[in-house]
């Protein structure tokens, strides 16, 4: 599943192609298009409505204006008439016409007899503006071919429109009105004639606030011709108040229009386009049939006026469509770079070597990349939207989750180890890093990143596993050091085991120990030690029957096995001292018996635990190792005794004649007196030391020894501290077969009655035996016994000293760790004394190869280092390392004619390149010398470091 699944854009699969996007803008301008064609089609109708309803109401006021003047002139005609027998004729006359003239809106009336001579005659206008200038001159109509023509006709009445250029007043012409005056019986009194002009015309015709119609700007209203489409009246109406209004005849107009002109329309034949030829401009007119088909009215408006802000829409369309173009080209751009940057960073993710995922804080997967799905098992889409517990298992869900929650609360990125195991399948281990993002119309979500360090973990394991038992191996041989220390120092039996279990419980935190001893009658345990025990416990148990029930210890030794007690509080071999120990806080107890090499029991080791404890391999493996080095301890201890008890026995003996004893003059320091056991320690006989030197007595450097602590002695004498007369020395006495003898010399000075020393008196015991003793005890603690090579302890002392050696002479130094390949087949395939035999051959091959200034260290059951103090350069430690390194690859030949083979992989470290401290020497060699062994074996490697 990609990224864009859950941050997909509505505009994102039309930039897949640039085509789409064209036919996107194509359909969009189409549409642009339409809807505006569809607009201008409405604005037009609505106009054509509008002009209809113009054109009716104004076609109703003009055939309502004509009825009335044509009824007014009628009435005012027949008026005259019957006013012609009256004696103020003339005066009723003129005042019956001017009343008619104010009340028909006309501007001039005539009355004409049956002859056409003008009877009556009233005008509001200069009456040259309004008759024929015939009819004027005769005072009749006769001649008036206009009046003719009505005389010729049978109408009762008739109008046209005439024109009066010279007269600007009236609106340059108006409109004549011919009725006849009949009496009832259909005798003709006349005719009477009546001028409208066309200033009042417009002014009755076109008032807005009485009509309530807007033709808006360049809008026109006419009269023409039916016949000859002259036109008769042009009235101009303008929106805006300054163009005003223009009526009238229009004189510098053709005397006809052109049918050209006109443009048929789909609103009907009564609908046309026009173009003016006065102002040019095109207007949309509605037609309309006035006075019997005799004239045509013409309603228009201005194309332009109506269409104007259809316009102004269709430019701002236009603009924006192209603004629209270039944004949703530049948005093509855009999309497909993100698009291109998207399907890259798909494909990033899905090939880069981690897992990628992001998760809302509703457990929910929103997005997976391609090795999240394959290690789930199920494809992305399955997984994007769902718990993460139903795709994964609960326990493992539960885990994410809590770690999830961390980030969520917190608000900062969190890091750790996340392992998963699929069915079927070991564990996986992943470095986990986890981010918090807000994603748009999500909830809360984190980005994580985890990384397969299932290798690099199971080299960790390795490594700690390795480092636990080199830990475990190096505590052991430090226990033994100490042991041994103690053991050199002549300490007492509980001081050496105290020292030997704080050390175990200093190892294992939350560990107990504890010896006891057999007791000489054999049916008790006696407490031998115990330094961390409370003392509650100590004292109850100082001396324990060996029955049943009395606890681990005492089950032990009855069935001569390790007992194990993980809860003291229902094992039942506790059930006699159960109470006791549960007061005492124990509630876990291992016991393994202590025996020795005949298999007699000498005692138990004890393991003590707060808590219900059972052991694991490791443990019982411990618990061996402990009883085997209590084992030696106890039996070098009562060796130890019988020692002790065996020179006391000698001292007495040697009290009594068998030590030498002598007296010595001070300060010539030559014997007056030696004991006959002189002859039996020094070979001489005691006449024969008494003529001897000092010099002649003892060696070179026990000659300087006495000398200066005799003056020390006596310096200390002189200033009152009597305690210096006694002195106890070790000094090699010489023999008389030329060897020395070691002997313990105690000594006091003898003072006069002044407090000056006179002579010494002494006695000399011959120690041999002692100080072979305490070699091999020394011995014990700094070579190893197997090999005779110096054991960790002495190597890491003789590193130390070379190091201070090195940084005072700005030198390099380097070391070698050994480890022997294959030895563990050759003890499993031959028995440990074919592995101890190899051994030995191993430390003989070494020393054949190093320099005496090299020193090679047993520091392991097959581990050896070497320390190099003349390898300056990492050239010659390499050159010594691979001469070990095909010596030892060389086939081993034991008596019986078994051929032993193995390898060795050797780890190179350099002072004070890769380290410059003991610490990380070690450290660094032996992480080389793993490198090493698991590159293949049988190679050589130096530090990284």
């Amino acid at each position: 599943m990609r990224l864009r699944s859950f941050i997909r854009l509505p505009f994102f699969s039309l930039t897949a192609q640039r085509w789409l996007l064209v036919l996107a803008l194509l359909v969009q301008g189409a549409f642009i298009a339409g809807y505006l064609y569809l607009e201008h089609n409405w604005i037009e109708a609505g106009v054509v409505r509008s002009l209809k309803n113009v054109s009716s109401l104004h076609q109703r006021s003009f055939e309502q204006l004509e009825s009335t003047l044509d009824y007014q002139l009628a009435a005012a005609g027949e008026a005259v008439w019957v006013m012609s027998d009256s004696r103020n004729y003339w005066s009723a006359q003129h005042a019956l016409l001017q009343k008619e003239l104010k009340k028909a809106w006309l501007d001039t009336i005539v009355v004409l007899d049956p002859a056409g001579n003008i009877v009556a005659l009233d005008s509001s206008v200069p009456v040259s503006s309004t008759l024929p200038p015939a009819a004027l001159a005769n005072n009749s109509f006769k001649d008036v071919p206009r009046y003719q023509a009505f005389q010729d006709s049978l109408d009762e009445s008739t109008a046209f429109f005439v024109s009066f250029p010279n007269a600007p007043e009236l609106g340059g012409g108006g409109i004549v009105n011919y009725r006849r005056i009949t009496l009832p019986d259909g005798h003709s009194l006349g005719t009477v004639i009546g001028f409208t002009s066309l200033s009042r015309l417009s002014t009755l015709l076109n008032t807005d606030a009485a009509r309530g119609f807007n033709l808006g700007e360049n809008g026109i209203l006419s009269i023409a011709d039916g016949h000859t489409q002259q036109r008769l009246y042009r009235y101009l109406y303008s929106g805006d108040s300054a163009a005003g209004r223009e009526a009238g005849i229009q004189t510098s107009l053709p005397p006809s229009i052109k049918r050209s002109v006109y443009r048929d329309t789909r609103y009907g034949p009564d609908v046309k386009f026009s173009q003016s030829p006065v102002d040019g401009v095109e207007r949309l007119v509605v037609s309309a049939p006035l006075n019997n088909g005799q004239w045509l009215q013409l309603v228009g408006a201005s194309k332009a006026a109506y269409l104007f802000n259809w316009r102004i829409q269709v430019a701002f369309s236009m603009l924006a469509f192209a603004a629209l173009c270039v944004l949703q080209w530049l948005l093509l751009g855009f999309f497909q770079r993100n698009r291109q940057q998207r399907a890259l960073l798909d494909l990033v993710l899905d090939n880069v070597d981690a897992l990628a995922y992001i998760k809302t804080s509703e457990r929910r997967f929103v997005y997976v990349n391609a090795k999240t799905a394959t290690l789930i098992g199920l494809p992305a889409d399955q997984i994007i939207g769902r718990l993460d517990s139903e795709v994964v298992p609960q326990a493992a869900a539960d885990d994410y989750y809590a770690k999830d929650r961390q980030v969520f609360d917190s608000g900062r990125k969190h890091s750790g180890m996340d392992a998963f195991t699929a069915p079927g399948d070991k564990p996986r281990y992943y470095m986990a890093v986890r981010v918090p993002v807000h994603l748009p119309g999500q909830p809360p979500a984190l980005i994580g990143f985890s990384t397969d360090v299932t290798e690099l973990q199971e080299q960790t394991l390795a490594r700690q596993a390795a480092e636990q038992e080199l830990a475990a191996h190096n505590h052991a041989l430090w226990l033994n050091n100490q042991v041994l220390e103690k053991l050199g120092q002549n300490a007492s039996l509980s001081e050496v085991l105290d020292t030997m279990l704080r050390i175990i419980n200093d190892y294992r935190p939350g560990m107990l120990s504890t010896v006891f001893l057999v007791a000489d009658n054999g049916r008790e345990l006696v407490g031998c030690a115990a330094p961390d025990l409370p003392v509650s416990w100590w004292h109850a148990t100082a001396r324990m029957p060996i029955v049943e029930g009395n606890g681990s210890a005492a089950t032990a030794v009855l069935r001569s096995e390790t007992v194990i007690a993980e809860d003291i509080a229902t094992h039942p071999c506790w059930a006699a001292t159960r109470e006791r120990a549960l007061n005492a806080r124990l509630r876990a107890a291992w016991a393994i018996p202590i025996k020795n090499g005949e298999g007699r029991i000498l005692g138990v080791f004890s393991m003590y635990k707060r808590e219900p404890a059972a052991p694991d391999a490791h443990d019982l493996a411990l618990l061996g190792d402990y009883a085997r080095l209590a084992q030696m301890v106890i039996e070098r201890a009562r060796l130890a005794e019988a020692l002790q008890e065996s020179q006391d026995r000698y001292r007495l003996i040697a009290e009594n004649s068998k030590d030498m004893i002598w007296v010595m003059d001070y300060p010539f320091l030559t014997c007056s007196y030696v004991s006959p056991s002189a002859e039996r320690l020094r070979g001489w006989t005691a006449e024969k030391i008494l003529e001897q030197r000092l010099e002649e007595m003892v060696s070179p450097r026990s000659v300087n020894q006495v000398r200066e602590r005799l003056q020390e002695s006596m310096r200390r004498i002189g200033e009152g501290d009597l305690s210096a007369r006694f002195i106890t020395m070790e000094l090699e006495h010489l023999h008389k077969e030329g060897h020395s003898v070691p002997c313990e010399v105690v000594a006091n000075i003898m003072l006069d009655s002044a407090g000056r020393p006179t002579h010494i008196v002494g006695s000399t015991r011959d120690i041999t035996r002692r100080k072979m003793a305490e070699d091999a005890i020394r011995k014990m603690a700094f070579f190893d016994q197997l090999t005779g090579l110096p054991n960790r302890r002495m190597m890491e002392d003789r590193l130390i000293q070379l190091l201070a050696l090195a940084q005072r002479e700005q030198r390099k130094l380097s070391l070698l760790f050994v480890d022997l390949d294959r030895f563990k087949a050759v003890n499993d395939a031959h028995g440990h004394q074919a592995g101890d035999w190899l051994l030995e051959q191993v430390a003989v091959r070494m020393r054949a190869i190093l320099r005496e200034s090299d020193t090679a260290s047993r520091v392991g059951g097959d581990e050896f280092v070497i320390l190099l103090p003349d390898a300056h350069q990492i050239e010659d430690a390499i050159l010594v390392a691979e001469k070990i390194r095909f010596a030892l690859e060389q086939p081993f030949f034991m008596d019986d004619g078994v051929e032993l083979d193995i390898s060795s992989s050797i780890g190179i470290v350099t002072y004070p390149d890769q380290a410059n401290n003991v610490r990380d020497l070690l450290h660094h060699g032996d992480e080389a010398m793993y490198r090493a062994k698991k590159s293949g074996r049988n190679a050589t490697m130096t530090s990284t470091r």
